[in-house]
């Protein structure tokens, strides 16, 4: 009794450490991906440029801010005048004046409240443009590391197959040295070598081009020193229907920047039903002189509370008003457009996903049973039990069936950081948490 516990204890040990080692492998995958979208995405121009545009307009809500703040203004003035009399004779004057003035808008009746609330709507709407930016760069980013993790499958498949072809050429040739086989079967596999050379070629040359893209885009022109994704990032879950039901009702980040924008339009429109109110102003203003005899005169101090009240610019409120009303209306159309588009992409981007993981279950088990087969008529056909057309067969079966898995498997992934995108959130951390 005590021996069997023992036993169970060791295989219980083995077992976690075993889950541990993979769950590290699998987190290892993870820190690399990442890292390489992180690199991309800081190289990435077009993001970039759509970030200094959006720096430029949170540049320009600052200068409205300041545009409401206490102004000082100096004016320095040197005058000549000449006069001309038949008592006095031509005489020519100069004199000198330093004026200091400074204004501030104390109050606008109705309007302060609009423009400050019209502000903070406005970083907010700029705030929320730039994450959804960054998540399309990250969204481009992850499909150019697919594409380079696709390539690196197909690559090592050709590669297998090249070997395998190359093996049994070796055995025929020694058949056929015996004796045992003809000319007509070795020339087959000749046929069949020079068909797998070509195809692991082009597909060396494919992840070449992928790899240099991707380095290129991640700004080491050097390129990775090895690829930084094991197959084994190619992992699924059983509980994606959960996930994805999970996550149905999120609003998606393009739906926030559409909210956002028509808040800060209806901040707009209310600036500028405010703008011509009334409005009162302190003016201060200092000045100091000297006469045309370079001699100081008395400072001038000059200070004044005005209350202006517009009586009459219809045409022109009307035209502002109007103005932020049609930014308002496109707004509100813009968003039911990306509401109506949104919940058909969401819709259609998880039953494609869970449409791809059946198939991916299915091509698994078909993978599986093809291996066997290809394995046993390996043996089979060494020891001339089978002939060439029958291994044939199993072989275009068996890598056909893992060339099926592996693009079943980007499109898995495609749709996911689709419905990632979609839902707004990063594509590691979003992908983790299924």
């Amino acid at each position: 009794m005590r021996l069997s516990f023992w036993n169970w204890l060791l295989a219980l040990s083995f077992f976690a450490c075993s889950w541990l080692a993979r769950a590290e492998a699998a987190d290892s995958s993870w820190e690399s991906f990442q890292a390489l979208l992180d690199r991309i995405i800081s190289n990435d121009a077009r993001y970039q440029r759509e970030l200094s545009v959006l720096d430029g307009e949170a540049a320009s809500v600052m200068s409205m801010k300041k545009a409401w703040e206490p102004k000082v203004d100096l004016q320095l003035q040197r005058s000549a005048s000449r006069t001309f009399g038949r008592a006095s004779g031509n005489e020519t004057l100069f004199g000198t004046q330093a004026d200091m003035i400074a204004s501030w808008n104390l109050y606008a009746f109705g309007l302060d409240q609009n423009r400050q609330d019209f502000i903070e709507k406005q970083k907010s709407r700029i705030t929320e443009a730039k994450s959804l930016k960054k998540l399309e760069a990250e969204q481009r980013a992850a499909n150019l590391i697919l594409d380079g993790i696709e390539a690196s499958q197909l690559a090592q498949i050709a590669k297998k197959q090249q070997d395998n072809r190359t093996r049994l050429l070796l055995i025929q040739e020694k058949r056929k040295s015996l004796g045992l086989t003809s000319a007509v079967d070795l020339d087959i596999l000749k046929i069949n070598q020079a068909s797998s050379d070509l195809l692991a070629s082009d597909a060396e040359q494919i992840l070449a081009v992928k790899k240099a893209e991707i380095a290129l885009a991640s700004g080491n022109l050097d390129g990775p020193d090895s690829w930084p994704l094991a197959a084994e990032f190619f992992k699924q879950t059983t509980e994606l229907e959960r996930w994805i039901n999970n996550h149905k009702d999120t609003e998606p980040r393009v739906l926030r920047v559409d909210r956002s924008l028509i808040v800060e339009n209806e901040a707009a429109l209310g600036v500028a039903r405010k703008s011509y109110g009334p409005s009162i102003d302190l003016v201060m203003q200092m000045s100091r002189a000297l006469d045309q005899r370079e001699e100081e005169l008395l400072p001038q101090s000059y200070v004044a509370l005005t209350f202006n009240m517009p009586l009459l610019d219809r045409g022109q409120r009307l035209q502002a008003s109007s103005r932020a009303e049609i930014q308002v209306k496109e707004s509100r159309y813009s968003f039911d457009y990306d509401r109506n588009k949104m919940a058909i992409e969401l819709l259609s981007s998880s039953k494609i996903a869970l449409q791809y993981q059946k198939n991916i279950e299915k091509l698994n088990e078909m993978v599986g049973v093809a291996e066997k087969v290809y394995n046993s008529n390996q043996s089979r056909y060494e020891k001339a039990l089978i002939n060439q057309l029958e291994l044939y067969q199993s072989e275009v079966l068996f890598y056909g069936s893992q060339e099926s898995r592996i693009s079943a498997i980007k499109k898995w992934y495609q749709q996911m950081f689709s419905f990632c995108f979609m839902v707004g959130e990063e594509v590691v951390p979003c992908l983790k948490s299924i």
